[in-house]
């Protein structure tokens, strides 16, 4: 399958293993010295599950409903960051074009590779720059990358999936590392395993529960520079199947199929919200 992504020398990121969050088998082959993590969450059923999923993804929804604030949000130049076809091996294929832009249904603006933004967390505040886009049929999502280093550095992908059996997932898939500056910090585990957990918290904000709690204050937002319009409402959210979540360990997991993590089979239908909560 061919992707695209920018080039490592015309993105200016902190780290340098740049596209690697796309292999399914980082957990076995992570970049050196950094420490891989992934994970999947199953948000419902259906393609009308799947549509309001991936416009909450690709508008920044994920991040906000996470507790982020947004902002600095700029476009790539096109051309600088347009990216380049790879085949399987790595190869180039041919000189991409620029990316076309998507829209929601509301009129706001996708993210595209080599758009950048501040993502705030209180206090801690991290430029990322978007190194690639999964656009396909039946799976969306994007990749961002650190673009400085004041803490750990990395990379993380998002993607929604519409699988075979009609169920719709958010899967999750990256690795970070620490800087040289930091290799002698007390902390520095602690602060990949943040990393990690903050990834995670993304991740679950793609419930259907999360991304309508944030909706409100998500519609006052666009200021025509990427901000989303959810379009999830309560009743939607009412009908939609118990979520599943499926935390997937790095030392439990060696390795992904391409099409996401597989799993345990799910509740019967006659267990109760409890039981499936404890299967959690």
């Amino acid at each position: 399958m061919a992707r695209r992504r920018s080039t490592h020398d015309e993105l200016p990121v902190t780290y340098g293993a740049v596209g690697a969050s796309r292999d399914p088998d980082i957990m076995r082959f992570p970049p050196a010295g950094s420490t891989p993590s992934e994970d999947a969450v199953r948000l419902g059923s259906g393609f009308e599950r799947f549509r309001l999923a991936s416009t909450t993804l690709m508008t920044w929804g994920a991040q906000r409903a996470a507790g982020a604030d947004v902002s600095d949000i700029e476009a790539g130049t096109g051309t600088q960051y347009a990216g380049v076809l790879f085949d399987d091996d790595g190869h180039p294929l041919a000189i991409a074009e620029r990316e076309e832009q998507l829209f929601s249904a509301e009129g706001v603006s996708f993210i595209t590779a080599g758009q950048s933004a501040t993502l705030t967390w209180g206090s801690d505040a991290r430029r990322v720059r978007v190194v690639y886009v999964v656009s396909e049929p039946r799976q969306v999502g994007f990749a961002y990358g650190t673009m400085d280093d004041s803490g750990p550095v990395g990379e993380e992908l998002y993607t929604v999936q519409h699988r075979d059996d009609d169920s719709v997932w958010a899967v999750y898939r990256g690795f970070h590392e620490m800087t040289k500056s930091l290799w002698k910090n007390p902390l520095r585990a602690g602060a990949v395993r943040g990393a990690q957990d903050r990834a995670r918290q993304q991740l679950r904000a793609l419930l259907p529960v999360q991304t309508v709690l944030a909706a409100a204050e998500i519609e006052t937002e666009d200021d025509g520079t990427g901000s989303s319009n959810i379009v999830a409402t309560s009743s939607e959210t009412a009908t939609s199947p118990e979520p599943i979540v499926v935390p997937l360990e790095a030392e439990a997991v060696e390795s992904l199929p391409t099409d996401g993590p597989t799993t345990s089979e799910e509740p019967a239908a006659g267990d109760s919200p409890a039981d499936s909560n404890d299967a959690r």
